[in-house]
């Protein structure tokens, strides 16, 4: 026996094409992961068209060997590198209000869904090789 499925009054609202969106740090916090490692948080508010005001995830370790990553994002969203050298303190909520570009990619797993892949300076970023997309 078959049943018939109606998705079509639904909206899947976690989901956001692969591209490049342009972005606002809305909060930064640091907090430790579920596993137990300590992370900064960074919650981006979009700007682009069509996807203004929803919200995007991205969580660097502060790991000793994950801080180049750390580096290159806070770098993307304007932090002066000499503030990036040695054992600086950063406070989190110096973040907030920033813009920047968020590029996501398709992530597998359980669930379909996109994940923020890299952060570029809020200038125009131009992306040479399109992302590969996997149909749900």
């Amino acid at each position: 026996m078959s049943i018939e499925l109606d998705f079509t009054q639904i909206k899947d609202d976690d989901y956001i094409p692969p591209g490049l969106y342009h972005a606002q740090v809305s909060s930064a916090t640091a907090r430790n992961s579920r596993s137990g490692f300590p992370v900064l948080e960074i919650v981006f508010t979009l700007l682009a068209p069509g996807f203004e005001g929803r919200k995007a995830y991205y969580s660097p370790s502060l790991l000793p060997q994950s801080m180049q990553y750390t580096r290159r994002a806070l770098i993307a969203l304007g932090v002066p590198m000499e503030k990036l050298i040695g054992k600086p303190t950063l406070e989190p909520t110096e973040l907030i209000g920033r813009e920047c570009q968020l590029y996501f990619t398709y992530a597998s797993g359980d669930v379909a869904r996109t994940r923020v892949d890299t952060i570029y300076p809020p200038k125009e970023v131009e992306i040479t090789e399109a992302p590969t997309i996997v149909p749900f």
